[in-house]
């Protein structure tokens, strides 16, 4: 079973915000077509300001077509916001480091060099994600690239996505 170690407020967004897309520098390889999100350990990388990363990542998602509770980001208030990037945060923290969801390669979207269009971003190859299960969070740490998922944690994402 292979994975891959997103920032965790990209892996959060597969999980709970509609995320369909995955954008790399370089498409995947002919024979993959199931594997892990992996929740890295730092939001937005290292030395960065987490509570920007994670309105960037709103945002997006916002604009790609996501609604909270029927409001898209423009909606809310700056107190509303606040509160939302705060409680996304504190979720987002639950899942670092972590297996959170496996996913199924539905095709891949080429590089371009316009706007962002949904969640596609440009020169990017968009990976099509479909079928996502989400399981509670298995620790473990990530890599770069695509990796194999150690045989114990393996069977543990199977459990998970098959309850």
């Amino acid at each position: 079973m292979k994975a891959i170690t997103l920032w965790p407020e990209w892996a959060y967004a597969i999980c709970y915000l509609g995320k369909d897309i995955e954008n790399r520098g370089w498409p995947p390889p002919p024979n993959l077509s199931r594997f892990c999100i992996h929740a890295g350990k730092n939001i937005g990388g290292t030395g960065r300001e987490i509570e920007s990363d994670v309105g960037i990542m709103l945002q997006i998602a916002s604009d790609a077509g996501y609604h909270w509770d029927g409001k898209a980001m423009r909606d809310f208030t700056y107190r509303e916001y606040l509160s939302l990037v705060d409680r996304v945060v504190a979720d987002i923290r639950a899942m670092s480091s972590a297996l959170v969801c496996a996913v199924r390669l539905d095709g891949v979207l080429p590089k371009r060099p316009q706007n962002m269009d949904g969640w596609h971003a440009p020169d990017n190859y968009g990976w099509k994600l479909a079928d996502v299960k989400r399981f509670d969070p298995i620790p473990c740490r990530g890599m770069q690239g695509l990796w194999t998922v150690p045989d114990d944690l393996a069977e543990k994402v199977r459990v998970s996505c098959a309850s």
